[in-house]
């Protein structure tokens, strides 16, 4: 079982897609968002409609990353960049 924790200050629904996405074309089982704060309510209602991804609100990541790590003992945890898989860096205006 394939698990991915990633985090970021706020959580949106292009964040949402990318990460629909990445899921989906690496076989991911679980994903677990760790945000600062809390997302605006279109963004936990478009969440509720994904499978297996679990929003956390909170500003001590590594605490919450060794929760999930006891939580998901079983899984192979794999911490990605939210960045890296939003659709939100296909967003910016190029020079």
């Amino acid at each position: 079982m394939k698990v991915v924790v990633t985090r970021t200050d706020r959580l949106g629904i292009m964040d949402l897609r990318g990460m629909k996405s990445y899921m989906e074309t690496r076989n991911i089982d679980k994903a677990y968002i760790i945000v600062k704060h809390t997302p605006h309510p279109n963004v936990i209602n478009f969440a509720k409609d994904m499978k297996n991804v679990e929003i956390i609100e909170g500003k001590d990541y590594k605490a919450q990353l060794e929760r999930i790590k006891e939580k998901e003992s079983a899984a192979e945890i794999l911490e990605v960049d939210m960045y890296s898989m939003s659709e939100r860096r296909f967003a910016s205006d190029a020079d």
